[in-house]
């Protein structure tokens, strides 16, 4: 993939069935639809993380997934069960950067859970908002109105950002549960113009790549 040349805007476009985003420090992530092929990215991407970054993202400790997590996290229909994975696009092995899920409480609910983890080498680049804008865009595609977020309490980080977006805050014992409103927002943070904008860009570039391959 050449990426030499692409060195000025458009922050995302469209490359094969997924996009290619720049991060803040000039780098490049590769975001596309997860698959069961991934099960091999995912247990690298889990050896990766702090033991931190784990606890914040499962509540606990975590070793290794199971055969049934790998099933879970892979094999996903991309309609109720929607997750997209950020890779090394100059890697031939295409090493997990990154991934964010959007479950839907139902096929036709207008309200969805969502989670993302970044490898911890990749933090601060602003890969986690390329992958939260990417479900975002999916979401309004798919007139999901409502995400939910549950976040550790400690993880100050993440629970911040959400409420700079403009996500109402339910704490709930050693979580906080974040409710952001897609529709009805009116958050004017930077935060949050930055997200809109990369959603609105992503919706449009996602349109056109699925009608350049038809």
């Amino acid at each position: 993939m050449e990426l030499k040349a692409w060195t000025s805007d458009p922050l995302v476009k469209p490359v094969d069935d997924g996009l290619l985003g720049r991060l803040d420090d000039g780098s490049f992530a590769l975001l596309r639809p997860v698959k069961p092929g991934d099960k091999i990215r995912i247990e690298e991407g889990l050896s990766s993380l702090s033991p931190q970054s784990i606890y914040y993202r499962f509540g606990r400790q975590l070793r290794r997934l199971t055969d049934r997590d790998l099933i879970y996290l892979t094999e996903v229909d991309q309609d109720q069960h929607i997750a997209w994975g950020a890779v090394d696009p100059e890697d031939p092995a295409e090493t997990g950067l990154g991934i964010a899920r959007m479950i839907r409480e139902s096929r036709d609910s207008q309200r969805a859970e969502v989670a993302l983890t970044v490898i911890d080498s990749y933090h601060g680049l602003g890969l986690g908002t390329l992958l939260l804008a990417t479900m975002h865009a999916l979401a309004r595609q798919r007139e999901v109105t409502t995400l939910r977020a549950c976040v550790m309490r400690e993880n100050y980080a993440v629970v911040s950002w959400f409420q700079r977006l403009g996500a109402r805050t339910i704490e709930n014992d050693c979580q906080v549960i974040l409710e952001w409103d897609l529709v009805d927002s009116t958050c004017c943070t930077d935060s949050a113009r930055r997200l809109l904008e990369l959603s609105r860009r992503i919706q449009r570039l996602h349109s056109v790549g699925r009608q350049e391959r038809r």
